[in-house]
């Protein structure tokens, strides 16, 4: 196998399977994930594991994470692009 081919995902997926029922779509979000995703990642990830907001200025108990909004719109992307799915419920 190209080396070349490991890095690009959608090039790595159409080598192994031949045809991609949604290659623009993905091809697409890859470009995404190179110019705004990857960026948004790294950052989420330096931050380890995300703040908890146990209580409001009034001391009641509200449990917020805090998770920075670009890590919404790269979550959202990778649903409605299919990339992302949710978790199994057992």
């Amino acid at each position: 196998m190209r080396e070349d081919i490991l890095t690009q995902p959608v090039d790595f997926l159409k080598a192994r399977l031949t045809t991609l029922p949604n290659e623009g779509v993905l091809r697409e979000y890859q470009m995404w994930w190179e110019e705004r995703g990857r960026a948004i990642s790294e950052a989420v990830d330096r931050q380890v594991t995300p703040p908890l907001h146990m209580f409001d200025r009034f001391g009641e108990r509200v449990d917020e994470i805090l998770i920075p909004p670009e890590y919404r719109e790269m979550l959202h992307r990778g649903y409605r692009t299919g990339v992302g799915g949710g978790a199994a419920a057992e």
